[in-house]
């Protein structure tokens, strides 16, 4: 299998038996394109999956702040950061990722205002 990105690799490729040139293959949980923007978008839609299945612990008031941020730490900030030190990151990828912070912070605040939200984010990348 040959990743080719360029599309140059087709002459070449015809000449190998049994040989398919692909643009992008997931290979142990990665898509691999040739750049990290299909990745992060993937990745992020996966942990959003990932945060909106347990809907009852997230809404359940008798579960403490505190255990509801180690489940995220555990469940859904590890499957968002599997081979993120591959990622070449631009700005428009780090507004993105911002943007999942914030998403995942509101989800734990149960709709608290913008300022509950963002000690919410300090809150979820240091211990607790």
């Amino acid at each position: 299998m040959i990743v080719d990105r360029a599309n140059n690799n087709w002459p070449e490729a015809t000449k190998i038996a049994n040989c398919d040139v692909v643009h992008s293959y997931i290979y142990l949980g990665a898509l691999n394109t040739g750049g990290c923007v299909d990745e992060i978008k993937r990745r992020m839609a996966i942990s959003r999956s990932a945060m909106d299945r347990p809907k009852k612990i997230w809404g359940n008031r008798n579960i403490t702040k505190a255990t509801k941020i180690r489940l995220v730490r555990a469940l859904v900030f590890p499957i968002f950061l599997y081979a993120a030190e591959t990622w070449t990151l631009r700005e428009s990828e780090k507004k993105r990722i911002d943007g999942l912070e914030m998403w995942v912070a509101f989800s734990l605040s149960s709709g608290m205002c913008r300022s509950v939200v963002t000690t919410q984010l300090s809150v979820l990348w240091c211990r607790a």
